[in-house]
């Protein structure tokens, strides 16, 4: 599900890609940029500068951005940072950030080199090429769990990003350089239901 604005002007424009949230449970709201709260219903449209807000242990809020799909588990927070298309670059940029709580990222096919799909916390930022993936924050430690694909993890002290595989994940802390190990199966197979 995509929609972009248009323009009939022959500027080059930016179009604006949308996201849309695709289902609930529980208690799940939406902020707009001014900060402004509104229950979420299915269908609704979201953009960059909004968060979506999911209350409650066992509440579940699953967005669409394109044929991307997140799942944002309960107390969590996420902030829609950058939705984009350049039109005249043919550059597509989604950026989002986990301020809080665990969500979980299924990239549909891989991006092409003008696409980047990126999600930031506290302590790192994650870049993925087309992959399944699930990140935890929890304000002094983040984790990415990489169950398929490959996903590039930068700490926010390192220079030099870590590379995860299936089944691996990356840990970047506050104070220490990101470590790297390996997940099994039945931990891979937990996050993926």
């Amino acid at each position: 599900i995509f929609l972009a604005a248009v323009s009939c002007s022959d500027k080059p424009q930016k179009k604006i890609m949308i996201g849309l949230v695709n289902f609930i449970v529980g208690d799940v709201v939406i902020i707009s940029s001014g900060n402004i709260e509104t229950k979420a219903k299915i269908g609704m449209p979201l953009d960059a500068g909004m968060k979506i807000r999911v209350r409650g242990k066992s509440s579940i809020c699953e967005i669409y951005i394109g044929e991307n799909a997140i799942k944002i588990f309960g107390d969590s927070l996420v902030s829609i940072a950058t939705l984009s298309f350049d039109k005249k670059d043919k550059t597509e940029k989604t950026s989002l950030v986990l301020d809080s709580g665990r969500a979980f990222f299924r990239i549909k096919s891989k991006l092409m080199k003008s696409q980047t799909f990126e999600v930031r916390t506290q302590t790192c930022t994650a870049a993925v090429r087309g992959t399944k993936f699930f990140v935890s924050e929890t304000g002094s430690s983040s984790a990415v769990k990489c169950l398929g694909g490959k996903v590039e993890v930068s700490g926010k002290n390192e220079k030099k990003p870590v590379t995860i595989g299936k089944n691996a994940q990356a840990v970047p802390t506050t104070d220490r350089n990101t470590e790297k190990s390996e997940i099994n199966e039945d931990e891979a197979a937990a996050l993926e239901k």
